[in-house]
């Protein structure tokens, strides 16, 4: 079984069920430190819808908070989420602009490039 995560209808990651459920779990929790919504929404029939603009100030503040924290653990516990956030945008077309974004990206290029090509879309 997998769950499908879509953009405005678009399908944009199809990974198992397992690890969309655990990504939605990691997502919502940070969202919750933050005091805000990440713009990915609850697993439905398999399905997940992203909320673009929430979900690109989400990312955008999840990489800020990454690349300024000098907490080995915390950023350890964060690295998964921001990789595959990142991922996510760079798909829904909605990374552009976004100051901390593409310091991650520039970062992390290879393993971003090599996780992009391991995600299917559907």
């Amino acid at each position: 079984m997998s769950c499908y995560f879509n953009v405005s209808g678009t399908d944009v990651w199809n990974p198992s069920n397992s690890v969309a459920e655990l990504y939605v779990g990691q997502v919502h929790g940070i969202a919750g430190l933050f005091g805000g919504e990440s713009g990915v929404g609850d697993i439905v029939d398999d399905e997940c819808a992203i909320t673009l603009g929430e979900f690109a100030g989400f990312t955008e503040e999840l990489c800020r908070r990454y690349l300024g924290s000098n907490n080995p653990a915390l950023r350890s516990l964060e690295k998964g989420a921001v990789l595959i956030s990142v991922a996510l945008l760079e798909r829904a077309g909605g990374h552009g602009g976004r100051e901390s974004v593409s310091a991650v990206w520039e970062q992390h290029r290879d393993e971003l490039l090599c996780l992009l090509g391991s995600m299917p879309e559907g």
